[in-house]
């Protein structure tokens, strides 16, 4: 992904398609906008991740 990608505007599919990605694989517990982030993209969002479940926090050991 370059900085383009990241920086520039997308429209509320692509968004929702790498947020769907990234929760998937575990990278996010929570998802949301920004700037430039509009009601349609929330929409399109929440209706991508609706149904994946938290990713589980890893269990650390408490070291001295």
């Amino acid at each position: 992904m370059t900085a383009r990608r990241i920086m520039g505007p997308e429209n509320p599919e692509d968004t929702a398609h790498f947020l769907e990605e990234w929760a998937n694989e575990g990278f996010v517990n929570i998802v949301g906008g920004c700037c430039g982030t509009t009601p349609d993209h929330i929409k399109h969002i929440a209706e991508h991740v609706k149904n994946i479940k938290p990713r589980q926090l890893p269990i650390v050991e408490e070291v001295l």
